[in-house]
């Protein structure tokens, strides 16, 4: 019994990563983005621009343009609402244990997401538009090279 219970977990698990997998490659995220422009709570934010944001199947790194790794962990999309959300979830530190809620949209070569990474204590944005209190980063990246 305790081996079919197992065997059904380990089942269980590997769909969710299946599934976790094709809708990040559905999404068109999977790969290397640049920030292009940014903005942080209604002012620009030009010490972001450069920075990489990778996803994998397994999770996402935040990399400074000189690849100095600054943030990484899981991220999960769902597309069931307009516009789709995407959380950041982090497993190292030092935002072990923080989640960035956030909004995206992939149109060709061209990410958006505008989340609460100002101000994690803030509700998930609902635009992808940034004001003076919000908490919201408002980034725009172009896929690049890994």
């Amino acid at each position: 019994m305790r081996q079919r219970i197992g065997l059904i977990c380990c089942l269980a698990l590997s769909m969710g990563l299946l599934h976790a997998r094709q809708s990040a490659e559905s999404k068109g995220l999977l790969g290397t983005w640049v920030v292009t422009m940014a903005e942080r709570e209604g002012k620009a934010a030009p010490d972001l621009v450069g920075h990489r944001l990778t996803f994998t199947a397994e999770g996402f790194t935040i990399r400074q343009k000189d690849t100095k790794l600054l943030y990484q962990g899981i991220y999960r999309t769902s597309s069931k609402v307009k516009p789709p959300i995407i959380d950041f979830e982090h497993q190292e530190m030092p935002l072990k244990g923080q989640l960035w809620k956030g909004i995206f949209t992939v149109t060709g070569e061209t990410l958006r997401i505008c989340d609460n990474a100002a101000d994690p204590k803030k509700e998930r944005p609902t635009e992808f538009k940034t004001t003076p209190g919000s908490g919201y980063v408002s980034l725009t990246f172009k896929r690049g090279k890994p």
